[in-house]
């Protein structure tokens, strides 16, 4: 909320924390949050109703039934550590939307299975490389903070694997709809990616 000096949060923890948080008096809670930002938001001094639920990684069984498609948080969900919901949706409704146009009837099933495979497996993988840098960062050893301290290095310094996440990451990578691609060329047919 611009220059009302208001923001909302989503802090992401563990289920006890969160409990613990759950039942904080509004003043604790608001001390809490000022040190979870290393009091760079200044001095909390009132918040809003709390709540909170589970983070899960879920895929519906099926995306799709005759005349019927599930797509985005419908058709799976995941841990929000990187924002990659909103992309994995978009590209799921590329997908539909291409498939669609190409069929004759596209309520069929054969044409909405197509839309099925395409996304799927992509989706699940996403899903799992979220979730193995989700239990990555909440790992405190010593030893595994280190490896991932220089991992996050290395990638950071090494130009081509550091392209290639970060295109991953916004799907511009893979068997992508039309869509989500950017034609070859330049002048006014140029389109840029809109995910």
């Amino acid at each position: 909320m611009a220059g009302s000096n208001q923001c909302g949060i989503v802090w992401s923890t563990t289920p006890d924390h969160a409990e613990a948080l759950l039942a904080m008096e509004d003043n604790a809670f608001a001390d809490a949050v000022a040190a979870a930002f290393g009091h760079e938001l200044g001095v909390v001094t009132q918040v809003g109703r709390r709540g909170a639920f589970p983070l899960l990684r879920a895929q519906a069984a099926r995306y799709v039934r005759e005349r019927f498609a599930l797509v985005g948080d419908a058709a799976h969900s995941l841990h929000p550590l990187a924002g990659q919901g909103a992309n994995m949706g978009w590209l799921d409704a590329a997908c539909l939307t291409e498939v669609l146009t190409g069929a004759g009837d596209p309520g069929r099933w054969r044409a909405l299975r197509r839309y099925e495979r395409w996304r799927r497996s992509d989706n699940y993988m996403m899903q799992l490389a979220l979730d193995g840098l989700h239990h990555l960062f909440r790992r405190d050893e010593w030893p595994i903070q280190r490896l991932r301290n220089m991992g996050l290095s290395i990638t950071n310094h090494s130009g081509p694997v550091k392209n290639y996440l970060m295109r991953y990451a916004m799907g511009r990578v893979g068997d992508l709809p039309a869509l989500a691609r950017c034609r070859a060329g330049g002048g006014s047919q140029s389109r840029q990616n809109p995910f």
